[in-house]
């Protein structure tokens, strides 16, 4: 079983990843995998559209469309990033009413990678950000039980199957051990 700090520390791991798992599906992304030890997750966003296929022909999109999605790519990008320092300052958040955005920023040191992401938003924006999140609070919180249990339920199978390697082992050397004291080796009378 997991112990009372691992476990805390797990949690929190995996209220930041649901965080981003849940900003991920708000812009339509994918989520591809979540690891809690080392807490990752790998998303994909909609892919940056070069064709669009009309009539049956592929046709070519023009220049302006390709960099409005690369620039709504950035900002799906930046906001998945936000999203898992956000949900981490929202499960510490005490005080009733909204949280600050300060208070996110003010947690951002443990997470350099995600803050560099978006380091550059205006803060109008994460004020906006933060509010679509406040109201994906309780699917966070739901994901992120989900996330927590499935990895401790991991780790059981993972020590069971090695307490089951051992124990083979141990059986292996006691047959071995009980076979050469039997010392069944043939003997020829002449």
């Amino acid at each position: 079983m997991v112990d009372v700090k691992e476990g805390q520390r797990l949690l929190d791991v995996a209220i930041h990843e649901a965080g981003h798992v849940v900003a991920t599906m708000m812009r339509g992304g994918i989520v591809g995998n979540v690891n809690l030890d080392p807490g990752m997750t790998y998303v994909q966003h909609r892919p940056v559209r070069r064709f669009r296929y009309r009539n049956g022909g592929r046709v070519a999109v023009s220049e302006a469309e390709v960099e409005a999605d690369e620039a709504r790519y950035r900002d799906d990008d930046a906001f998945v990033s936000y999203g898992g320092p956000w949900a981490t300052a929202r499960n510490r958040w005490t005080e009733d009413g909204p949280m600050d955005i300060e208070y996110v920023d003010s947690l951002t040191d443990k997470h350099e990678g995600d803050y560099l992401v978006y380091a550059d938003i205006p803060a109008e924006t994460l004020a906006q950000w933060s509010a679509e999140l406040e109201r994906q609070w309780p699917v966070i919180k739901t994901a992120a039980s989900k996330l927590y249990l499935a990895h401790v339920d991991s780790l059981r199978r993972s020590r069971e199957r090695a307490q089951i390697k051992a124990l083979r082992r141990n059986l292996k050397r006691r047959r071995s051990k009980s076979l050469r004291r039997l010392d069944i080796s043939p003997t020829f009378e002449s």
